[in-house]
């Protein structure tokens, strides 16, 4: 086989190889990072609602979206709501797979399902983290304004984003280890001072105990 007949079937070869290669998930230890409005946030905005939520266009603006060229560009909707326009290539998110270390302002769905992503939301109830179910010295472990799942899924609330923000994204790049923002309290239950002994229910209870026992004795076999 001459030199041109190789370079043909190398080339073929190769064509065959590349779809399955692309089609492969990012490394699990991506460091880009997508920020992106929960549809509560994105629906009061489009709505011209007040909220604590910043938009797009505020994150924008402050310099946070570093996205490579081709992601898509930020443009203007006919109702005046801004947000990131199309890509412009197909399987955007292999721009990213050797290029790993970006912060990406409404990140395109092929990259937000394969990077870390931070997700800001209206409210965040407060919760009780994994592990901390049972209730000791009558002290109880809750969290609030931030959930992170598996340390690659993280919800904040919009009432404080502008000091959660930047501390989840170093938060999330250093394996959810370090973070200077204290999102864990713990609650001390009221301890009751009641003497119960002077309750209408204790003493109700009291009387039937002692009249059970009286009844074995002496009252109930006089009828």
């Amino acid at each position: 086989m001459g030199g041109i007949g190789f370079v043909v079937l190398f080339s073929v070869a190769l064509a065959l190889l590349i779809p399955h290669a692309s089609a492969a998930p990012l490394p699990k230890d991506n460091l880009t990072i997508g920020i992106q409005l929960s549809r509560s946030c994105t629906a009061m905005i489009q709505a011209n609602i007040t909220t604590t939520c910043p938009s797009y266009e505020d994150l924008y603006l402050l310099g946070l979206d570093d996205s490579i060229y081709g992601t898509g560009d930020f443009e203007y909707d006919e109702n005046g709501y801004f947000h990131r326009g199309p890509s412009q290539y197909k399987k955007i998110h292999e721009l990213y797979r050797y290029d790993d270390y970006h912060i990406i302002v409404d990140p395109p769905s092929e990259i937000a399902a394969r990077t870390k992503l931070i997700i800001i939301n209206p409210d965040l109830p407060v919760y009780i983290p994994i592990g901390e179910y049972v209730k000791e010295n009558h002290q109880r472990v809750v969290e609030r304004d931030r959930y992170v799942e598996n340390c690659h899924m993280a919800t904040i609330t919009s009432k404080n984003w502008s000091d959660l923000l930047a501390d989840t994204i170093y938060y999330l790049r250093n394996n959810c280890t370090h973070t200077v923002f204290e999102t864990r309290s713990v609650i001390q239950d009221h301890i009751s001072s009641m003497d119960f002994t002077t309750s209408k229910k204790y003493k109700h209870d009291k009387w039937v105990a002692e009249s059970i026992e009286k009844c074995k004795t002496t009252i109930c076999k006089e009828y």
